[in-house]
């Protein structure tokens, strides 16, 4: 039931950012990844009502840790946000 939501792409190509910065990418297709990932996780699990967008956030990296690797996360808290408000769509 949750393979459909949670499969995504080895992402682990690119070096993983540590120290604690944030990786920013301009990598259309893995953003595309990202944001289909998280509209599939807010329909599926909270019926497209997110109330908190932090732990939903944590919720995801917890399960897809590939992303946060990639991008950080901020970039997927941002993009979360945003989907939020287009009402994940």
């Amino acid at each position: 039931m949750f393979s459909d939501v949670f499969c995504t792409p080895d992402l682990s190509s690119d070096a993983i950012v540590t120290n604690g910065e944030e990786k920013l990418t301009d990598d259309p297709y893995i953003v595309s990844l990202l944001i289909r990932a998280l509209n599939k996780l807010a329909i599926s699990e909270y019926n497209g009502i997110v109330k908190d967008t932090h732990a939903f956030v944590d919720v995801f990296n917890e399960r897809t840790p590939e992303y946060k690797l990639r991008l950080g996360q901020q970039a997927i808290l941002y993009h979360a946000e945003k989907q939020k408000a287009r009402g994940w769509k």
